[in-house]
């Protein structure tokens, strides 16, 4: 009688933790490292699915509906113009009107964000004609202090030249005044013969060396103590331009510890 209570009693337990780990006789081993698998349904087979419904058709982007509006305003006003016609030009107003009101209160409401916000405050979002003048007197302020720093160390340019180069002669003027509102020392290296406006020294290989794919006019600025050479234009630049280069490359070496 006792040997029936106690594997009556097994069985219990027995059914108590495969209820308890679901259905599982392994227990506390019920862990495995892939996800479990459901034994009643990894045999089935997956039915057909039921045909989809079509897909939603995606709304039209703002980008096209506006390129539609400003193709329907540039239609309109072609057939004003071949069909000048009282209801052909009032509909061209009609669009015209619509489309500068919708500008002007983008406008409006870009300057309200703007102050409001705060979200266009770095520099180069401010685009006003005052700005432009302070930033403009800051940028020359900064390439005259990298400019100072360069002379204390003797820097000059080599200007790389050729006979014949029409470039050249147009480039050398510029060059010129630009390295004597900086107090920079120029000396041209000429190939054939010099433009005549500069100290000059005929090409002893450092040209072709420094300038292999034979562009002229070449302007390097010169570090004499290194030796070293950093070019500030290729061919012919405006002075604006050139005065852009040369910051670049004087905040460059002025990182560097070059200056």
């Amino acid at each position: 009688m006792m040997l029936f209570l106690s594997l009556q009693n097994q069985e219990v337990s027995a059914t108590t933790q495969q209820t308890v780990w679901k259905q599982r006789p392994d227990g506390w081993h019920f862990y495995k490292p892939n996800p479990l698998v459901d034994e009643t349904t990894k045999d089935q087979k997956p039915s057909p699915s039921s045909p989809s419904a079509p897909a939603a058709k995606a709304p039209e982007s703002y980008k096209k509906q506006l390129e539609k509006w400003q193709e329907r305003f540039e239609e309109a006003k072609a057939k004003a113009v071949l069909h000048p016609t009282a209801p052909n030009i009032e509909e061209v107003q009609k669009l015209q009107r619509y489309l500068t009101d919708q500008s002007l209160t983008f406008s409006e409401k870009w300057m309200e964000v703007t102050l409001k916000k705060g979200v266009l405050t770095y520099p180069e979002a401010n685009g006003s004609p005052q700005y432009r003048e302070v930033r403009k007197a800051e940028q020359k302020k900064r390439i005259e202090f990298l400019m100072s720093l360069a002379r204390l160390k003797d820097f000059g340019f080599f200007f790389l030249t050729k006979e014949g180069c029409s470039y050249c002669e147009k480039f050398a003027p510029t060059v010129k005044e630009y390295a004597k509102e900086h107090n920079l020392s120029v000396l041209e290296i000429y190939e054939g013969a010099a433009t005549g406006l500069f100290s000059s020294q005929p090409d002893n290989g450092i040209g072709v060396s420094l300038n292999e794919e034979g562009i002229y006019p070449m302007l390097y600025l010169v570090d004499p103590k290194n030796k070293h050479f950093h070019p500030v234009s290729r061919g012919l630049s405006a002075k604006e331009t050139l005065t852009q280069n040369m910051q670049m490359v004087l905040e460059e070496l002025h990182k560097e510890g070059a200056l």
